[in-house]
């Protein structure tokens, strides 16, 4: 079954015990096993699978809105279903670029604060003032205190422009990391192409964690695309090839092949 015929329905098959399932998918009176495993994942990301294991039942069955005169809606195919599965046993293959570009935003303002804070600390710095009158032992302390002073601003100084440069060694690194979560998100094919189909099938049978990661994952695809950010990695990831998914994982998911 290719990824852009449209679905006639997705049936979740259930166990006895309703923990478990089998994810089928049918088009044309044709059925394929799409994916297995643990229940409650789909369930928690699913407000239609949600409402229908309430009243009870072995199956909960998703089907399309009728398109006007064109029959099944065309973003329910099984391409949709299958990037819908790929999030919920990894939803970090769409989230990660997203998570990062928070990281860096913060980093960012941190970044500012500190070189602002070292701009006014210089300042004062440099504003001393002259006491007249004292006396010797007076003059002396004063020269003391002043030369403590120095030193303290000085280490302030190098623990500040260390830190610093840490900071801006981190947000080196978030960048690259998140050129690379962006390149293996689209290669596993959540780009703009797909991104309307997600969202029409998070709206419509409820995924709300879905629709949120999808839109957030918009919006960084038009940043790449009006920056042209993040080639390297997208070249990167392309010579490595498809991304690949492990069969199991901690979701109690298997994907089929």
């Amino acid at each position: 079954m290719k990824a852009d015929i449209v679905l006639d329905f997705a049936v979740f098959q259930l166990t006895p015990t309703r923990t478990r399932c089998e994810l089928l998918i049918s088009s044309h009176g044709v059925s394929e096993k799409l994916a297995s495993g643990l229940l409650k994942p789909f369930l928690a990301h699913l407000r239609a699978a949600e409402e229908q294991i309430a009243v009870g039942g072995y199956s909960i069955r998703l089907e399309p809105p009728i398109d006007g005169n064109q029959g099944k809606a065309s973003w329910f195919t099984k391409g949709t279903m299958q990037r819908f599965v790929r999030f919920v046993s990894t939803p970090e293959v769409l989230e990660r670029v997203s998570v990062v570009e928070t990281e860096l935003i913060q980093l960012e303002e941190e970044l500012c604060n500190y070189t602002n804070e070292g701009d006014d600390q210089q300042s004062v710095a440099g504003s001393v003032a002259t006491v007249s009158g004292g006396g010797k032992s007076f003059n002396k302390q004063s020269k003391v205190r002043k030369d403590v002073e120095e030193v303290d601003a000085e280490n302030n100084e190098t623990s500040r422009c260390r830190l610093i440069k840490a900071m801006e060694t981190r947000h080196a690194v978030l960048q690259r990391e998140q050129g690379m979560a962006f390149a293996r998100a689209v290669a596993a094919g959540f780009d703009m192409d797909h991104l309307s189909d997600l969202l029409a099938f998070a709206e419509y049978f409820g995924a709300a964690r879905l629709s949120e990661a999808c839109h957030k994952f918009a919006s960084l695809c038009k940043k790449q695309q009006e920056g042209g950010l993040w080639l390297d990695e997208m070249e990167l990831v392309a010579a490595e090839g498809a991304y690949a998914y492990p069969e199991a994982n901690g979701t109690g998911i298997t994907i089929a092949p």
